[in-house]
């Protein structure tokens, strides 16, 4: 029985973090463009693991992906790679490797909030790798978890 209750105290100091991360990353986007907020979902999506353009509008929600600047936006933020087969693969959208790194720190809040730990750990990953390339530095990305809101 004390083990349950550890594991549910956890959950709930777990439960506690998100919600505070998620209050914070609102308060975070007071003053920002809807172009703005869009590109920092869109941002946070591809700093996990490159995507197909329906497992992005999927993740964010409708208003961003039924947006009319959309499209504009991510491809201001994320190179299209084609299907590598003829199989019945979709092509995927890549964080610019120029953008790789340059995480606001709202960013992490927006993770936090809609992802997975799987998902931050992946994204965290992926940022260290790029500062590692910044400075010289190897180090690959990592892959992500399963995700979603």
């Amino acid at each position: 029985r004390g083990e349950m209750d550890g594991q549910a105290a956890g959950q709930v100091a777990e439960d506690w973090l998100v919600l505070v991360a998620a209050i914070l990353s609102e308060r975070a986007r007071l003053g920002l463009t809807d172009r703005e907020c869009m590109r920092q979902e869109v941002l946070a999506r591809l700093c996990v693991r490159p995507q197909s353009h329906s497992q992005l509008t999927e993740s964010i929600c409708r208003r961003w992906h039924e947006h009319d600047r959309f499209e504009a936006v991510l491809l201001e933020v994320a190179d299209y790679e084609p299907p590598k087969s003829d199989r019945m693969e979709q092509g995927k959208y890549r964080l610019k490797a120029e953008l790789a790194g340059q995480y606001d720190a709202s960013l992490i809040h927006v993770l936090v909030r809609s992802f997975n730990h799987g998902d931050y750990e992946a994204a965290l990953d992926q940022a260290r790798a790029a500062a590692g390339k910044k400075d010289g530095g190897g180090g690959g990305g990592a892959a992500g978890g399963g995700g979603g809101e």
